[in-house]
């Protein structure tokens, strides 16, 4: 197995997805720009605010995506089922069910 370190301008930048609020309550999350996304949460996992949802790669920059501090919930629908998906400004990547609708905590840490 190779480790990689990051050093100095390589170290990935977070950055916070977009979110929009449906009809029914849950929480679409959005993508931020453009580039392949990868890792991924996998469906029902349970996420804080402020968790890491995968990384973002565009050209030679690469980005961890993180969830806005007032968003938490159960990923409920994924958008993309691919391990490296290429992604647009403003594509959708999940769906979050709210944590009231599932009655459970947040297990997932920032």
């Amino acid at each position: 197995m190779i480790w990689r370190f990051w050093k100095g301008s390589e170290m990935p930048e977070l950055l916070e997805v977009l979110t929009r609020t449906t009809d029914d309550g849950r929480t679409e999350i959005i993508s931020p720009g453009i580039g392949i996304w990868s890792s991924q949460p996998e469906e029902h996992t349970l996420l804080a605010p402020k968790a890491t949802i995968g990384n973002l790669r565009c050209q030679t920059r690469k980005f961890t995506l993180q969830l806005p501090p007032d968003i938490a919930g159960r990923v409920s629908e994924t958008a993309l089922r691919d391990r490296f998906a290429p992604v647009q400004h403003g594509e959708l990547l999940f769906i979050l069910e709210p944590l009231s609708d599932i009655q459970d905590k947040p297990t997932a840490t920032p």
